[in-house]
């Protein structure tokens, strides 16, 4: 099967639905560098179409931080204007 230009194998599946964790994801090791060394400098900004893993690879990085660092996942998709955010539901 060709995704974007990668060849993926016939032993790991492709699974269409929520953000790809576990054996699901696949480590995109150069990006995950690349992001962390953006971030070790500014803010940024991670966009892109939509399916293509940007989730599921920030979820990687929030499970998986490098030493020292605490990653928080704050998910404001159902959030509504003038809602206080709960900071004891980022742990």
């Amino acid at each position: 099967m060709l995704l974007y230009g990668v060849h993926m194998s016939n032993q790991r599946k492709l699974k269409i639905g929520s953000p790809a964790t576990g054996h699901n994801f696949y480590p995109r090791n150069d990006l995950r560098r690349r992001i962390l060394r953006a971030l070790s400098r500014d803010h940024v900004a991670f966009l892109g179409p939509r399916r293509t893993g940007k989730t599921s690879i920030l979820l990687d990085i929030a499970a998986n931080p490098p030493e020292g660092i605490l990653a928080i996942n704050l998910d404001l998709q159902e959030s509504k204007k003038g809602t206080q955010l709960d900071s004891r539901n980022s742990r």
